[in-house]
């Protein structure tokens, strides 16, 4: 049986695509670089198994988005978020 992940991320992009609204962080070199029309979306299940849609290919920049270290972000991406000062 075909798994229905792969559908439900493409009609979700679908849905959020046409949402051009608000402007790239000007304040983060990597962010204000990256290109606004690349959309993507990924689910990495705990078996192992990743399923996605969009540009899932691309390579993107992944900022700080836990300011005061209290979740595992080290264990799941492999990457301290706070390795590097966020208000240098």
């Amino acid at each position: 049986m075909r798994p229905i992940i792969p559908d439900y991320l493409a009609e979700v992009l679908r849905d959020v695509e046409s949402d051009t609204s608000g402007e790239l962080a000007g304040y983060i070199p990597e962010l204000a670089a990256a290109d606004p029309e690349r959309l993507g979306a990924a689910f990495a299940m705990i078996d192992g198994e990743v399923y996605g849609a969009g540009d899932i290919d691309i390579e993107f920049t992944i900022q700080s988005w836990d300011p005061d270290g209290s979740t595992p972000t080290l264990a799941s991406t492999g990457s301290n978020p706070r390795s590097d000062s966020a208000n240098a």
